[in-house]
């Protein structure tokens, strides 16, 4: 018998359905794309062709939802694919970014709730 465990409940914070542009490098190959969910410990994005598992990505957030001056660069790891959306777990990340990722998400669930 097997141990099932769902990934929303061994994600540490809190995810939001928030769709910006975001654009990834890794290997040398990039591509632009939108987020599906955003919260500080990593993204889910829409993919046509993923990245390996475990390889590390460089990212550029767009952030002018949320009127900050420039994107925010910050690096992650693939850590899930599926069919056509990839999660990435973020490395750590500056105060600057944590800002603007958490400020996304309180938008998000500012206009939901």
């Amino acid at each position: 018998m097997g141990v099932s465990t769902k990934v929303s409940e061994l994600r540490r914070y809190r995810r939001a359905p928030v769709s910006t542009r975001v654009s990834m490098e890794c290997l040398g190959v990039e591509s632009i794309t939108r987020t599906i969910d955003l919260g500080a410990g990593g993204m889910r994005v829409t993919v046509t062709t993923p990245y390996p598992i475990g390889c590390q990505i460089n990212i550029t957030l767009c952030c002018a939802e949320v009127h900050c001056a420039e994107p925010v660069e910050l690096t992650g790891k693939v850590v899930h694919v599926d069919g056509s959306s990839m999660g990435v777990k973020f490395d750590t990340l500056s105060p600057a970014a944590l800002a603007v990722v958490l400020a996304l998400v309180a938008k998000q669930f500012k206009e939901v709730g």
